[in-house]
Order: C-alpha cells, then structure tokens, then sequence
C-alpha cells in the first residue's frame, strides 16, 4: 500500500481545517423547495443488517423484565458531531422503537479530526467506553480510516457502522472512496456500510436539486439535508434473526454456588474484558485476580481521561504506558517551542512525582511514553508555559463489591484465567453470571495493512473529448493497462501511485475506455470510464440579460441550475441553446450549467452573473 498523492492531502487538509469552525444547522438556501412532496427514497435493504446483528438481537430482544444494555458511540468529524440534529434524532428514534432497552450513547465525533488526527483519539476514545455499535464518517487516508476500524473491532469487539460520503459534488476521489476504497474496508473487517453517496445523488436528480439544497456551504448539512441523513441512516437498522447468533463478541457463564470452592470461583476464558452480572442478594466483597496478578497490575487495563483543555485548543493523542501508570492526576508542561515541529514538555504524576522531561518531542518515562503522537496542534499551537492535565485510570478493580461491574477490561487477548477470591469464605457475593468479552476480529499490528490476492481497480480522472491523456492514481504499484477499442496502452505506475497515459487524438464521447492494473502478475477487476462532453460554453450573462445562452452539441439536452432548481432546453442542429428567465439575475450571482449527450453527462460548470 502506498500514501495518498500529495495533492489529495492538501485538498484534505484545507476541507479539515474548514470543517472547525462549528457549523448549527441551518434551514434550506431556498425557501421555494417544498421536501414535504420530495419523499425520502427507500432504500434496498437486501444487504443491510447482516454485520450489526449483535447490536440488533439486543435491541429486539430486550423486555421490561430483562432490559439489556446497548452501548452505541458516534465518532468522525462535523458531519456527525455534537452539531448534527440528525445523530441525536437517530438515537431518540431507536429509543422509542425500542423502550425497554437501555441505550448508552456518546459521542466522541470532533469537528475538523479528519483520519489524520481522529486515529490517535478512537484508541482511548473506544477503551474507555467500550461499545455494542460505533458509527462512523470520516475523510481523509484510506490506510488510517482502516487502522481505526481495525482498532474499534479488536480490542473492544464493537460492530461498526461505516458511513460513504454524502453528495456535495462531482468527484473522482468521493466516488473512488464510496463505490471502492469503503466497501473494500467494509468487507475486510466485517462492519456494515451505510451507502449514502448513490441514493443522495439520485435523489438531488430525482428533483432537479442542486447538492446545495442540503447543505449549508459546499459539505455541511443544513436542516433538510439533516432529515435526509437521518431519514437514509434508519434504513440500515435491520434485525437479521437468523444470524443473530452467528455474531458473538460475548459469553456468559452462569455461576451456581457449587461453582465457589472454598472461597473462590476459578473461570477460565478467552479474552479481553469480564464483568459480572449481579443477583439480587448480598454482594459481599472478593478479590480479583487474573493469571494471578490483580487487574491494576496490567497497564492495558488503564485508560485516560479526557484532557482539561476544550475541544478546539489542543488535544492529547496517543500516550502510551511504559509501565503500570497507577491511578493518579498527570500534568503535561510546555517549557520550550524552539520551533513548530518541535516541543519541550516535562511530565508528573501526582503520586509518582516527576516523569522527566522530553528531548526532541520525545519522553520515555518510568511510566508514560510521549512523542509527536501525542499531541494534537492543528489549531492552536502551545505556547510555553501551557499546562494539560489528565487521568489515568483503572478499567476494572482489584476488590469486586458490587459497586463496579466490569472486572478488567484491555488486556490482550488470548487464554486467560479469572479467579475471584471471596474476603470471608463464608460471605460468597451474589453473582449470577459473569460475561467475558473476545472480540470477534483477531489482533494484528496496527500498522500492518491487508494484503489483497487481487489488487484494487486503479482510479481514474474523468476524460473529455477534448482530453489529451488519461490519468489517475491507484493504492498499489503495478502495470496499468488501458484498453480503448483496439487500442491498446501500458505505462508503469510512479512511486507515489500516479499514472498517466498520452492519447494519439482526442476520443469521442461516450467512447469506452477500460482500465487495469497487474500486480505481481495479479490483473485487477477493470475499471470502465466513458469519455465526457465538455460542458456548455455560455455567453456572457449580466443582471440585465433576459435569457441565458450559449452554444454545445448539436440537439444536446443542456440543464441549468439556478437557486437550486434545474430548468432544461435542447440545442438546436447547430447547437445554439437559450433559456428564458423568469426574472433577472443579480450582479455577483452564479448559476451552474451542464450537457447530456450521447448518454454522457458533462462535469457542472459554475457561470458567474456580471
């Protein structure tokens, strides 16, 4: 696998960096659109469900008398975080569908946290809450995006919802991560994909809306386009009875008193996590060991709390523990910014003192690893001086009471054994059942990607007729092979993935093109591409024109959007086309306008009202 091109990094970095400024969703642009005779589409759910199936049993088959607790963690950037209606309008909804289940919901989604920065937060984020379901949306590296959902389903188990990219706009990268790049992560890790993208798209055609219907400015959801995300994402709830139980990150084993000998109750397992499940009587207090070591002697059962600074000045990332962290209140201190790659920071624990100090971004403490991991500055740089105070803090206990249900809850995963030793062998707590946690993906480093037997289809760039070459990128290094006709063409891929092929003459439209790449003798499925028209050329229109014109194929259907509706005309023999305006333009304005012909339709082109 190699990285993004440098172009699409930066192009991710400026929407990131746009996206912090926290967006309230707002009403519609256009006050004309009615939604009420606009229906949200059903969707085809043939294929939704079967990856939640766990979280689904618990929701149907929880009752008054047997509730069951469902844990649901939304995490991303600003299309799913605190600002969204529709987030907070989907869990309302599944708690009236569904009242006799607890739900517990959190959302740890942050504004502008695109795969580059959010990888270094899902670590702790899920840890620490440890859910049934997480639901995911997030731009930004392929590689990091799959790190994440690896991270979510091996240590906590969780079932994950992943989110394609809603409609803003015509889009090679959009459309490669939607239609390849996700469904490829989807199916790798076992998550349901929620397909937003294509029934967005046909939606806005449906009713001649442009993308800007829905959205605030060119991404954000504006009130309508929140109703639409949360009337897309109910659809994907489906409950799969029969394959409920093929689906379990959970045992329970049910404890008799015979099972307590002499004091103590000895439960061999696989996994990472055990809580207990109370009985009505008397919890009297037990100590709990695994492999005979208490669980605050793993430093994989400490998670941290969040950092005492708001969200958008800077966060803390990864922090990593060298050794048992206890728990205890840390101070992080700034004391130098020679530049701004580079950072000082002297580190102490409240009750193990001091930690040391950093030397080029990096402190190997007694207790705490700290490198530039571990900080998150895309807004606002620290200055010197600046303190940041976190928790560490124990995922389970060592002395079970029945005030605190999970055990432990971290450690790696595998064979263990769980002995719980009762204070007074004659006072035995009243446990009815103890569930242990195996998550259902196996551990693999994090930083090793999947190997693919079959490579992925290379991306291509849209092609004109009026296109010199075709180009693209792809995610691996390989032989592209363009076929057009009985042409045939080969040329290597770069060492940063981008390809490119010269063409002898520009190609007609609708013409195919059929694209490969061959890996290690390996051919990809084919990606197919149509050559485009080019759109419309437009006269120049002011505030004054009475009509909107131009000139494109002959007999070609030319659509015009303006104030989010879409009018249409057809082109005479010689290509001429002219719209009629029902009322004059204002100076400063734009309008957008493409071509369908042959089949094909144009890129939109934004023409600017003089």
């Amino acid at each position: 696998m190699i990285k993004l091109k440098k172009v699409i990094g930066w192009i991710l970095t400026v929407a990131m960096l746009a996206a912090n400024i926290s967006f309230i969703p707002q009403q519609s642009a256009s006050a004309a659109v009615d939604f009420n005779a606009m229906p949200i589409p059903t969707l085809n759910t043939v294929q939704n469900g079967y990856n939640i199936c766990r979280t689904m049993y618990l929701l149907e088959s929880s009752t008054a008398e047997k509730p069951n607790t469902v844990r649901i963690a939304v995490t991303g950037q600003s299309i799913s975080d605190g600002n969204n209606i529709w987030v907070l309008n989907l869990i309302t909804w599944l708690r009236g569908k569904y009242p006799t289940a607890n739900i517990v919901f959190q959302n740890f989604a942050i504004g502008g946290f695109a795969t580059s920065i959010l990888y270094k937060r899902v670590p702790n984020d899920m840890a620490s809450f440890f859910p049934d379901l997480v639901i995911f949306y997030d731009y930004g590296d392929q590689n990091l995006y799959e790190r994440m959902i690896k991270c979510i389903r091996e240590t906590t188990g969780a079932e994950v919802m992943m989110q394609t990219e809603h409609y803003t706009a015509p889009s090679d990268w959009s459309d490669s991560m939607s239609y390849t790049i996700l469904p490829d992560i989807a199916k790798n890790n076992n998550a349901e994909l929620c397909r937003l993208r294509e029934p967005w798209k046909k939606y806005l055609e449906t009713y001649n809306l442009q993308p800007s219907a829905l959205l605030i400015d060119g991404v954000h959801l504006n009130a309508d386009g929140q109703a639409f995300m949360l009337g897309l994402m109910k659809q994907f709830f489906v409950y799969r009875p029969s394959n409920a139980a093929q689906v379990v990150a959970a045992q329970t084993k049910a404890i008799q008193a015979s099972d307590w000998v002499n004091g103590k109750l000895t439960i061999p397992f696989k996994g990472t996590r055990a809580e207990v499940i109370a009985g009505s009587g008397q919890q009297y207090s037990a100590g709990v060991t695994v492999d005979g070591k208490m669980p605050s002697q793993y430093k994989e059962c400490y998670v941290r709390s969040a950092e005492s600074l708001g969200m958008y000045d800077t966060n803390l990332g990864i922090i990593n523990f060298n050794s048992v962290p206890l728990e205890q209140l840390w101070t992080l201190e700034i004391t130098a910014r020679p530049d701004v790659k580079t950072f000082t920071v002297k580190a102490s624990g409240s009750v193990t003192g001091n930690e040391g100090t950093s030397v080029y971004n990096v402190l190997n403490g007694a207790h705490l690893k700290i490198d530039s991991e571990s900080f998150i500055w895309n807004y606002t740089p620290p200055t010197v001086g600046k303190k940041y105070t976190f928790s560490s803090i124990l995922n389970g206990c060592d002395t079970y009471n029945g005030s605190k249900n999970v055990l432990f809850s971290g450690l790696t995963n595998g064979n263990h054994s769980l002995v719980l030793t009762a204070t007074n062998s004659n006072e035995i707590p009243d446990i009815k059942s103890v569930r242990v946690y195996d998550p259902t993906v196996r551990a693999i480093s994090d930083e090793t990607m999947p190997t693919f037997d079959v490579p992925n289809k290379p991306v291509a760039y849209s092609v004109t007729d009026k296109s010199k070459k075709i180009s693209g990128y792809t995610f691996d290094n390989g032989t592209i092979t363009v076929l057009i006709g009985s042409l045939k063409f080969t040329t290597t891929t770069k060492s940063n993935g981008d390809w490119s092929v010269t063409l002898p003459k520009t190609l007609k439209v609708n013409t195919k093109i059929t694209i490969t790449i061959t890996v290690k003798g390996i051919p990809s499925k084919a990606r197919l591409l149509f050559v485009k028209p080019t759109a419309p050329t437009v006269n120049k229109t002011t505030s004054k024109s009475t009509t909107i014109s131009g000139k494109t194929y002959a007999k070609a259907k030319v659509s015009i959007g303006i104030n989010n509706k879409w009018k249409a005309v057809v082109a005479s023999t010689k290509g001429l086309f002219s719209l009629k305006l029902s009322s004059k333009l204002k100076k400063g304005s734009s309008f957008v306008v493409k071509v369908t012909y042959l089949k094909q339709v144009s890129e939109e082109k934004t023409v600017k009202v003089y």
